[in-house]
């Protein structure tokens, strides 16, 4: 289910403890060192947005609460991926992605952290 072309959204809905990486990936993926890939480009519970060679970011969101929903969108002609918190309508735009295959990715820290695609 990887993403190339075109636009693509979805939205997740955090749970009640939310220790996460929202966001998308491409391939290699190092499981080892989450926050520092090169090939991450994502969201951190607390609001922040981690980007990695070149790609630059408009704003950070405010932090999220459980329940809340985020909505993503990767336009893949355009490299950008604009996240959004459904509730606060605050968000974030990642420009200057590669043009690479992308996936969406979760990355859950803490146990009993939990995400739920919904669309």
């Amino acid at each position: 289910w990887g993403m190339k072309n075109g636009k693509h959204s979805w939205r997740m809905r955090i749970g009640e403890k939310n220790v996460f990486y929202l966001g998308v990936a491409a391939k290699p993926l190092s499981t080892f060192e989450y926050s520092v890939s090169e090939s991450q480009f994502f969201l951190l519970c607390g609001g922040c947005t981690q980007t990695t060679g070149g790609a630059v970011c408009n704003r950070n969101l405010s932090p999220l609460q459980g329940h809340d929903i985020v909505e993503f969108e990767l336009d893949c002609d355009h490299h950008t991926l604009m996240i959004r918190n459904v509730r606060t309508g605050d968000y974030g735009l990642i420009s200057n992605l590669p043009a690479v295959e992308y996936f969406a990715y979760v990355c859950l820290l803490l146990e009993g952290s939990c995400v739920e695609i919904i669309q």
